[in-house]
């Protein structure tokens, strides 16, 4: 699981870093415009069970369950040189240990870059990213991305967003899984109330390149997501439920198996944020995954439950 988190933050979620454009409406973006440059911290304990502990991103899965402490830092920086451009980065670093696998304990350093120009409705901008992998204390992942897309509001409900996303990966002890990987996607959002309640749906086709040939494989990925604020007392109580499938064919024989290999991979999950008050919020997530493979080895079911309190200054 440890390392499916890295990917997802490298590889398969690649548009997800500073775009936290798709949960404001027209009117937060032009408010947000007057401002020159803000700065922000974000402190984060956590805590994550999950019920089969896999390094999916080679092909291992343990069948077992273990509790996971996870401590993380973020520093942030939102700057407008000018009314329609716009800069911003941010700069993490996580920590998680495992209770009883510590093999699978790891340190991700993750950095990110985006500048984007206003056009009218549109914006269209980069974003470079960075990440740096450690894996039981040692050096396991280096990756680079670059990322240019273009967004545009159709009226004052609807928004879009294309991308194209390059990305280079090598890893320190799998050698055979270095290459790179090219995605298109575009995802679409309905805003029903403001930033209230909306719904999204993405599409993402990837090609991802390996040193060994049954490695590589062509992705087709759909998601889905709806998001509901609910007032509870003075403040608002985030609801969110999400599901993703993800269906692979690989480039070339697999010798495990004597075959191409086939995955699809399902997700869903639901979310809730809770603010506390005082910059803290509670973030309590349940994700359900399942993972069809004629490969038996990735052939799976996982549960993971995660609890995270976040500071914010």
């Amino acid at each position: 699981m440890m390392v499916r988190n890295l990917i997802c933050v490298s590889v398969g979620l690649c548009c997800s870093v500073g775009h936290k454009v798709f949960a404001q409406s027209p009117e937060l973006i032009d408010q947000s415009a007057s401002k020159t440059l803000d700065l922000s911290l974000d402190l984060t304990l956590g805590a994550e069970i999950d019920s089969n502990v896999t390094v999916a991103d080679i092909d291992l899965a343990s069948g077992l369950d273990d509790l996971a402490f996870i401590l993380k830092g973020r520093l942030g920086f939102d700057h407008r040189p000018s009314q329609d451009s716009r800069l911003r980065g941010h700069l993490s670093l996580t920590q998680k240990n495992y209770d009883k696998f510590s093999q699978f304990d790891q340190t991700l350093l993750f950095s990110s870059l985006d500048l984007s120009q206003k056009l009218n409705k549109s914006r269209i901008g980069i974003s470079g990213r960075y990440i740096h992998a450690v894996l039981d204390g040692s050096e396991y992942l280096e990756a680079f991305q670059v990322s240019p897309y273009i967004s545009h509001y159709f009226g004052r409900k609807n928004f879009g967003r294309a991308y194209y996303t390059w990305t280079d990966k090598s890893y320190k002890f799998r050698p055979e899984r270095d290459g790179d990987t090219q995605a298109l996607g575009v995802d679409l959002y309905h805003f029903f109330n403001g930033t209230r309640r909306f719904i999204s749906a993405g599409y993402k086709y990837e090609s991802v390149k390996a040193t060994e040939l049954q490695l590589a494989y062509d992705s087709h990925r759909v998601k889905a997501k709806f998001q509901q604020k609910i007032p509870i007392g003075q403040r608002d109580t985030t609801l969110a439920l999400y599901g993703r499938y993800e269906a692979r064919k690989y480039d070339d024989l697999n010798f495990a198996i004597f075959d191409i290999r086939e995955d699809d991979r399902w997700t869903f999950g639901s979310s809730l944020e809770l603010p506390l008050g005082n910059d803290f919020k509670s973030i309590l997530d349940i994700s359900l995954k399942n993972f069809n493979s004629n490969l038996l080895l990735v052939d799976y079911d996982k549960t993971v439950v995660s609890l995270h309190l976040t500071k914010s200054f």
